[in-house]
């Protein structure tokens, strides 16, 4: 059987017995003299994983694992991934549940998946991924093993990254203004003349935004704080207000003058009549937890904002 040179790393099984996950080295390569040498690389992927091509951070949430081999697998050889609390002894160690990949179709035995691995699950003896606090190193393993006649020491892959369960602190204040009454607003195919708009910060005060020492009520503790966007819900009118978007922090910014149009003067009769609109604030970590939605009402006339 061919001696196999593991790049990403391989660790043997007692390591694998001892220790929730080793904090790097690899073991010593064989004879580059020794023809029978096959170089092994193993690449581990994590849907949503973050940065996509580095993967420091992913979600704690049913995510698929995809593995990659640059050799083929053995034909009697089965391909398990189980993540588990890096750092920790193995019988105490947090751990998410062992399973076996399968071959994806076409890959001729290189490309392997689960589907929907729960990066979050709880458990009572040991506990599960679930009960590790946030940004938690987790060591990602592959195992390569004999179906039939399970080796002693089997190949072992594993990367380490942090698992996040957090969405991000964003909080963006929303002031509401009126136009240049002269600017006209085409809602449709008609022009209307004057509307409303909003700025959004989240600055704590009125100051220059390159101050250093400035107050900014946006973060996220572990992946980062991601794309964040504003949208509004007109559906009394035909079309919508373009959304303003963007990601990271400072979210700082303003929707299109007129973005909010008033009521044509000749459509009002009645405050029954007045158009209301939700602006709706989604954001997300660079993982994808997503916090709650903010929302704010407001309510417009034929030439004002009546109430916020």
């Amino acid at each position: 059987m061919k001696k196999l040179l593991l790049v990403l790393v391989v660790v043997t099984l007692a390591s694998f017995l001892l220790v929730g996950c080793l904090n790097g080295g690899t073991t010593p390569p064989p004879d580059d003299d020794d023809d029978d040498v096959v170089v092994q690389a193993v690449a581990i992927a994590i849907e949503d994983q973050y940065p996509a091509t580095a993967k420091e951070y992913i979600r704690a949430d049913l995510l698929d694992v995809t593995v990659t081999f640059a050799v083929a697998v053995g034909e009697d050889d089965l391909v398990r991934f189980v993540a588990k609390e890096a750092g920790a002894p193995a019988l105490t160690a947090k751990t998410g549940a062992e399973v076996t990949l399968t071959e994806v179709a076409g890959s001729g035995r290189k490309v392997w998946k689960f589907v929907d691995y729960d990066f979050n699950n709880t458990g009572v003896d040991p506990l599960g991924l679930g009960d590790l606090a946030d940004c938690v190193e987790i060591c990602l393993y592959v195992t390569v093993n004999d179906c039939c006649v399970p080796d002693p020491t089997p190949d072992i892959y594993y990367e380490i990254v942090k698992l996040d369960d957090t969405p991000p602190d964003v909080t963006p204040y929303l002031t509401f203004k009126d136009c240049n009454p002269c600017v006209e607003v085409l809602p449709c195919d008609d022009p209307v003349l004057g509307g409303a708009y909003f700025e959004f910060t989240t600055l704590t005060t009125d100051q220059d935004p390159c101050d250093p020492l400035l107050g900014n009520l946006c973060a996220d503790a572990c992946s980062g704080v991601g794309a964040w966007s504003f949208t509004v819900d007109k559906a009394s009118l035909c079309d919508a207000c373009p959304s303003a978007s963007g990601t990271g922090c400072t979210v700082v910014g303003a929707a299109d003058c007129g973005c909010l149009p008033y009521v044509d003067p000749d459509d009002w009769e009645s405050v029954e009549d007045n158009i209301h609109y939700t602006i709706t604030f989604d954001v997300k970590d660079n993982v994808g937890n997503a916090q709650a939605p903010m929302t704010w009402e407001l309510e417009v006339d034929t030439d004002s904002i009546v109430t916020t």
